[in-house]
C-alpha cells in the first residue's frame, strides 16, 4: 500500500499481555456461592481494592488534568478496564476483600462516568482518536473549480457554420476535455485537499470555458460534443472537490495529528526488559510503563489507519514547497509504531529469557557437595544457591504482577530453598562417611622414607597424621627423552634441509606411594593426601639426584579427626 499500512496489519495478529492491553472482554463472574478464597486470591483482591481506591483518589484530585485531553482520559479508562480484567480472574466467593474490590470498582466507574459527562469527554475503556478541529476546507465560492459555465449561444439560424480550421480546434478541445476528466483520480486520497491543486484545476477549467465561448454553433455535432465534455469535466471536478472536502472533514489537521504520533514515540518509551534480580515494585513500575507504551502504540495505530487511506500527503506542493510530513513520513511512523508494539510484547519474553540465563549462569557455579569440597568452595556454592533463590523469586514477582499466577515459578523457588537448606547437611554427611585408606604394607624402610619426605621443610606440608602405605613395595622405572637442536638450515635441489644435534636424557628412579592427612587451614577438619616419593639415580640437569623427593601429590577427601584412626 502507498502509505505502508500493510506493516501495521501485523499488530492485529500479535498476541498480547492481558495486563498491558486495553479493551479485553471482561469474563463473567463465577457463582456467588463459591467456596472461600485461597489466601493468594484474598491478597490479590485486597491489593486490587487498594489500587482502585488510589485511582478514585487520583480522579477526585486531578479530574481536570485527566480530562484535559482525550488521550489522557482514554488512558484512565484503560486502567479501569484493567481493573475489570483483574477482578474477573478472582474466583467468586463471599470474601470481604473481594467485596471491597467490587464495591470500589463500581464507585470508580460511576465517578469516572460523572466526571466524563461533566467535562464533556467521550472517554471509553478502548482508546479512541482525539477530536481535532478540521481546517477550513475550500468552499465553492472560495475555491471550487466548477463555477464557470458556457454562456447561452445565439440561435443557430443566425450563426455561421464552422470553418475547417475551427473544426480542427473544436475536435482537439473535445479530446483535451476528455483527457482532463480522465486525469482526475476519484479513488484514494484526493489531490483536491491541496488548495494549490484546486487552483490549478480551476485555472484550467476557466481556460476551457473561455475556449467554448468562441464556438456558438449549438447545432454543430462537434460543438455539442465539446459542450458535453465541458459539462462532464465540470461535474467531475465538482464531485472530486466534494470528495476532498469530506476527506478533510474526517482528517482534521492531519499534519498536527502526524506530529502528535511522532511525539508519542518519545513521550511513552518502551521500557527495557527487566534483568534479575528484581522485586515486586520493579515489576509494577515496568508494567505501568509498558502499559502506557502499548496504549500509545495502539492509539497511534488507529490514527494511522484513519489517516493513511484518505490523506493526501505529497512530499512537496505544486509550487515546490516541501511538506513537513509526507506519505513517506507516515510510512516510517507506521514501522515505528509496529516496533513499539512488538517491543512491549518482546519485553516479557526477553525478561523471562534473562531469568533463565541468570539461573543457568549461577547453576554452572554450583557443584554437588562431596567430602572433597573445601570450606571456600562450599561457601561459594552456598552463595550461588542463595542468588538462585532471589533470581527465581523474580519470576514469581513477574507472574503475579501480570496477574498470571502459576505454580511453576513458586515450585522452582521451593526446590531451590530446599536444595540450599540441604547443601550443608549433604556435605557433612559425606565427610562423616570418610575413612582412611587401608594399608597394604608395613615396611619400616618405606615408612621412614615417607616420614622423611612429608616432613621436609621445602614442601611445607605442615602437621600430618599417620602414614599409610598404598603400595606393597618400591618399583623401578626408566624413560628416555630426546631433544633436537637445529643449528643450520640449507636449501638443496629445491628441498629444505635441517641439521643439528640431538641430546638424549635417560631418567631412572625408584618410587612408591603413601597416604597421610594434613590439617586444613582455619578448620577442625583434616584432608587425605596421596604422596609419591621418588629417588632418581639419573636424570636431567634440573633433576635432584640420589635423594628422596616428593614426586607428586594428589588431594583427597576431607576427614574428621575422630575418624582418622577408624
Amino acid at each position: 500500500m502507498r502509505y505502508g499500512i500493510s506493516v501495521l496489519v501485523v499488530l492485529a495478529t500479535v498476541g498480547s499481555l492481558e495486563v498491558i492491553g486495553a479493551g479485553t472482554p471482561v469474563a463473567s463472574l463465577q457463582s456467588a456461592y463459591a467456596q472461600a478464597l485461597p489466601a493468594v486470591w484474598q491478597n490479590k483482591a485486597k491489593k486490587l481494592a487498594q489500587n482502585v481506591g488510589k485511582s478514585r483518589q487520583t480522579l477526585a484530585n486531578n479530574a481536570a488534568e485527566i480530562f484535559s485531553t482525550q488521550f489522557k482520559a482514554n488512558q484512565f479508562a484503560n486502567q479501569i478496564e484493567n481493573y475489570r480484567v483483574s477482578l474477573s480472574k478472582i474466583p467468586a466467593a463471599d470474601d470481604p476483600n473481594l467485596n471491597a474490590a467490587t464495591e470500589q470498582l463500581a464507585l470508580l466507574e460511576k465517578e469516572f462516568a460523572a466526571a466524563s459527562t461533566s467535562s464533556g469527554s467521550a472517554a471509553s475503556p478502548a482508546p479512541a482518536a482525539p477530536a481535532t478541529p478540521s481546517p477550513a476546507a475550500p468552499t465553492k465560492s472560495a475555491g471550487a473549480p466548477a463555477t464557470a459555465t458556457p454562456p447561452a449561444a445565439a440561435p443557430a439560424s443566425n450563426v455561421r457554420p464552422l470553418v475547417s480550421g475551427e473544426r480542427i480546434r473544436v475536435k482537439k478541445l473535445v479530446r483535451d476535455l476528455t483527457n482532463a476528466r480522465k486525469r482526475i483520480k476519484t479513488e484514494g486520497p484526493s489531490r483536491f485537499q491541496d488548495p494549490e491543486v484546486v487552483a490549478q484545476y480551476k485555472k484550467g477549467f476557466e481556460q476551457y470555458t473561455a475556449a467554448i465561448k468562441r464556438y456558438p454553433q449549438l447545432d454543430d455535432p462537434d460543438v455539442i460534443a465539446a459542450r458535453t465534455g465541458h459539462q462532464a469535466l465540470r461535474d467531475a471536478l465538482q464531485g472530486e472537490f466534494t470528495r476532498a472536502q469530506s476527506q478533510m472533514e474526517k482528517l482534521g489537521d492531519v499534519q498536527a495529528r502526524i506530529a502528535q504520533i511522532q511525539n508519542r514515540n518519545s513521550e511513552f518509551p518502551v521500557p527495557d526488559p527487566l534483568v534479575p534480580p528484581f522485586g515486586e515494585a520493579d515489576v509494577e513500575t515496568w508494567i505501568e510503563a509498558g502499559s502506557k507504551a502499548r496504549a500509545a502504540a495502539e492509539f497511534d495505530y488507529k490514527q494511522i489507519q484513519e489517516i493513511a487511506p484518505i490523506a493526501y500527503l505529497p512530499e512537496q506542493t505544486v509550487s515546490g514547497v516541501m511538506t513537513k510530513f509526507s506519505f513517506r513520513h507516515l510510512d516510517g511512523l507506521a514501522g515505528t509504531v509496529q516496533g513499539r508494539f512488538n517491543a512491549v510484547q518482546q519485553g516479557y519474553v526477553q525478561t523471562n529469557d534473562n531469568i533463565k540465563a541468570a539461573l543457568q549462569e549461577l547453576e554452572n557455579k554450583v557443584q554437588a557437595p562431596t567430602a572433597r569440597t573445601n570450606a571456600v568452595d562450599a561457601a561459594r556454592h552456598r552463595e550461588a544457591l542463595d542468588q538462585m533463590v532471589v533470581v527465581a523469586e523474580s519470576a514469581v514477582h513477574l507472574e503475579r504482577g501480570l496477574n498470571r499466577p502459576s505454580d511453576e515459578p513458586e515450585k522452582i523457588v521451593a526446590d531451590l530453598r530446599e536444595r540450599r537448606a540441604n547443601y550443608d547437611l549433604q556435605r557433612e554427611q559425606a565427610i562423616d562417611a570418610v575413612r582412611m585408606p587401608k594399608s597394604v604394607s608395613t615396611d619400616k624402610k618405606m615408612l621412614a622414607i615417607a616420614k622423611e619426605v612429608v616432613e621436609k621443610p621445602r614442601y611445607e606440608f605442615g602437621a600430618h597424621g599417620p602414614i599409610i602405605l598404598n603400595t606393597a613395595k618400591m618399583t623401578e622405572h626408566a624413560k628416555k627423552e630426546s631433544e633436537i637442536e637445529i643449528d643450520k638450515v640449507d636449501t638443496f635441489g629445491g628441498k629444505l634441509q635441517l641439521s643439528g644435534t640431538q641430546e638424549t636424557t635417560i631418567y631412572k628412579w625408584t618410587e612408591f606411594q603413601f597416604a597421610t592427612v594434613l590439617k586444613e587451614e582455619d578448620s577442625d577438619l583434616w584432608r587425605i593426601y596421596y604422596i609419591k616419593p621418588k629417588f632418581f639415580t639419573s636424570g636431567g640437569s634440573t633433576t635432584p639426584l640420589n635423594e628422596w623427593i616428593s614426586g607428586g601429590v594428589v588431594e583427597g577427601e576431607l576427614i574428621r579427626e575422630e575418624n582418622i584412626s577408624k
